[in-house]
């Protein structure tokens, strides 16, 4: 629509937002801000994947600790002891909490992200309270493995804790420039449709120059 109206004869815009040089700049910042959005579904696929490491995918993953940690503590007490049934229930629900696939989708729903955001808190929060029962077994926890060690497990919760964070906060940025994005192109339909009229005012119903446009849609 710009260039044609840009080749219009004696095309007159009689609001400013109807003419070639508001058209164009609508088009630009359309265009700006598609770069941004890429950008940021970039960076919001890189959280989510630094995530994942840190709750299943590394070597000192929260998920391939937790065996080890049960084994050890069962060793140092019983499967009767009440701190060893409470942690390996919380192994149990992290586990089972766990997505079966990483969701980093941008176009899933918002209920389904919304989902994996509070399963991935929800295994953060019970990573730390196995930590607080090993800080409390009434035998020391000293396992000779340092991957479990109780200063390790804390880098690693710390690490989770950071992780989450940074997906939520990339997750807000993008969902702020989507709506963004959504509300431009609803402005720039608005302002082609004004435009419309105003070219069928000018050079009338049958012309050449509606003829040309009237069909483009955005």
């Amino acid at each position: 629509m710009l260039l044609a109206i840009q080749e219009f004869p004696a095309y007159v815009a009689p609001i400013p937002t109807a003419s070639p040089a508001a058209l164009d700049a609508s088009i630009t910042s359309i265009q700006t801000l598609e770069n941004t959005l890429n950008d940021a579904q970039t960076a919001y696929h890189v959280k989510v994947q630094d995530r994942q490491n840190v709750f299943d995918t590394n070597s000192n993953a929260i998920d391939k600790l937790l065996a080890p940690i049960r084994t050890f503590v069962e060793a140092i007490t019983s499967d009767t002891d009440a701190q060893y049934i409470e942690l390996n229930r919380l192994i149990k629900r992290i586990r089972g909490a766990a997505p079966k696939k990483s969701t980093n989708a941008i176009n899933v729903s918002a209920a389904k992200k919304s989902q994996v955001e509070m399963t991935f808190n929800s295994r953060q929060h019970d990573f730390g309270l196995i930590i607080n029962i090993l800080e409390s077994l009434s035998v020391p926890y000293t396992p000779p493995n340092a991957d479990i060690s109780i200063p390790n497990l804390i880098i690693v919760k710390d690490a989770a804790f950071s992780s989450t964070s940074k997906v939520e906060t990339a997750q807000g940025v993008l969902k702020e420039l989507t709506t963004k994005r959504l509300d431009s192109f609803k402005n720039l339909t608005a302002q082609c449709q004004s435009i419309k009229k105003f070219v069928k005012a000018q050079y009338g119903l049958h012309s050449t120059e509606y003829d040309r446009i009237k069909s483009l849609k955005i």
